[in-house]
């Protein structure tokens, strides 16, 4: 975000977010956004941040969703099932991913303090 503001100063950049309720509380979700929000402020950077359900997404409409736009992927370690993960690579490669970004461990919502409303 910091280069784009750099080289294009006013730009916009749009993040898509695809999760699944079953591995991302929107508590986490909302939190992400403000932090990125705050960050894109900062920069002078206008931020466009739009999240879809990846279990209920067909991948033709998510490859609709992407045409035309740099896509970088962040795949949490453990986010996809086993049997499920060779599916997932063929959609990154049919996505024309950009960038993959791997992390070994996320967040534990227990560490944010206080109760978590799910309901």
């Amino acid at each position: 975000m910091q280069e784009l503001a750099q080289r294009c100063p006013a730009a916009t950049l749009k993040v898509t977010a695809l999760v699944s309720p079953a591995s991302h509380h929107s508590l986490e979700l909302n939190l992400i956004h403000e932090n990125l929000s705050g960050f894109a402020r900062e920069l002078g950077v206008f931020l466009q941040f739009v999240a879809y359900n990846v279990d209920a997404l067909d991948p033709a409409e998510l490859v609709a969703i992407t045409s035309d736009n740099a896509v970088a992927v962040h795949l949490r370690v453990g986010s996809a099932h086993v049997t499920a993960l060779s599916t997932v690579l063929r959609l990154v490669k049919r996505l024309g991913v950009k960038v993959v970004v791997s992390v070994d461990r996320g967040c534990d919502l227990s560490a944010l303090g206080g109760e978590i409303y799910t309901g």
